[in-house]
C-alpha cells in the first residue's frame, strides 16, 4: 500500500509541475493552480466510489498528500515574497481607476516621500524607491540586483527546449553584441527613432498605451532594417504581422 501511495504522489506531482510549467505564460498564482488540481482530484474520488475498491484509500490519500504539497508550498513561496521586508504596500483602487498608474505612483510617493514601498502589478512585486536612492541603487552590483536575471526568470520559466540561460550564453551574446552593435549604431538610432514615432506618435498631454504592444511594435520596426529594409518594416502592415506570429 505505501508503494501504491508513493506512486499516487508522484503522479500527482508530475501532473501538477506540467500544469504549472504548461500555464506559466498564462502567470496564475498558485491559487488558481489549485482549483484545476481539485477537480481532477475530485474527478479521480467519483470514480473510485463508482468502484470502491482500494482505489478509493488511495485517491483520498493522494488527495491529502497533494493539499499538504500545495500547503507547504505556500508557506514557501511566502518565505520569498518581498512581503515578508515589512514595506508599505500599494493596493490599487477598483474600478476604472486601478489602471491610473500615474495616480497611483503620484499618490504613493507623496505618501512615501523617502521611504520605498511595494507594489504588485500582474501578480509580481515590485519595490518602488524614492527618487533620492537613485544614486545608491545603480551602484548595486550585478551579483545582486540583475535585471537580465529577472527578465531571465520571468519570461522562460519552464521553458527549455531552446537549452538553458546560463551565463556562458549570456556572455556569448554579449561579446557578439559587442562586436555588431558600434558598426550599426547610427542606422539604429535611426530605426529606433522612426519606430518609436510610429509606435507612441507625440503628444503634449499625458496619454495611456498598452505598454505590451507598444514595446512590441517598436521591436518589431527596429528590427527590421536588418530582415526587411527600413522601407516595409516601417509599414504597419508588417509591424502588425509580426505582433500576430511572434515567432518569426
Amino acid at each position: 500500500m505505501r508503494h501504491n501511495l508513493q506512486q499516487q504522489f508522484t503522479m500527482l506531482q508530475e501532473q501538477y509541475v506540467a500544469m504549472a510549467d504548461a500555464m506559466a505564460p498564462v502567470r496564475h498564482s498558485k491559487s488558481e493552480l489549485l482549483i484545476p488540481s481539485l477537480k481532477k482530484a475530485r474527478h479521480d474520488l467519483l470514480l473510485g466510489l463508482s468502484d470502491p475498491s482500494s482505489k478509493l484509500r488511495y485517491a483520498a490519500g493522494a488527495l491529502l498528500v497533494l493539499v499538504v504539497a500545495i500547503a507547504i508550498d505556500q508557506v514557501s513561496a511566502w518565505r520569498f515574497s518581498l512581503r515578508r521586508l515589512g514595506l508599505p504596500v500599494v493596493s490599487p483602487p477598483k474600478g476604472v481607476h486601478q489602471f491610473d498608474h500615474k495616480a497611483i505612483l503620484s499618490e504613493e510617493a507623496r505618501k512615501h516621500p523617502d521611504s520605498p514601498y511595494l507594489i504588485t502589478y500582474s501578480r509580481f512585486e515590485y519595490v518602488v524607491f524614492p527618487a533620492s536612492g537613485w544614486d545608491e541603487i545603480k551602484r548595486i552590483p550585478p551579483s545582486k540586483a540583475s535585471a537580465l536575471l529577472y527578465f531571465t526568470h520571468v519570461y522562460f520559466r519552464g521553458w527549455r527546449l531552446l537549452g538553458s540561460n546560463t551565463s556562458a550564453v549570456h556572455k556569448s551574446i554579449g561579446v557578439d553584441l559587442t562586436r555588431a552593435v558600434p558598426v550599426r549604431v547610427h542606422a539604429h538610432q535611426e530605426s529606433a527613432c522612426l519606430a518609436y514615432d510610429s509606435a507612441l506618435e507625440q503628444y503634449t498631454e499625458w496619454k495611456s498605451f498598452s505598454m505590451y504592444f507598444s514595446l512590441q511594435a517598436i521591436i518589431a520596426a527596429t528590427k527590421a532594417r536588418g530582415l526587411v529594409g527600413p522601407e516595409l518594416g516601417n509599414n504597419k502592415g508588417w509591424v502588425m504581422a509580426v505582433q500576430a506570429f511572434p515567432w518569426l
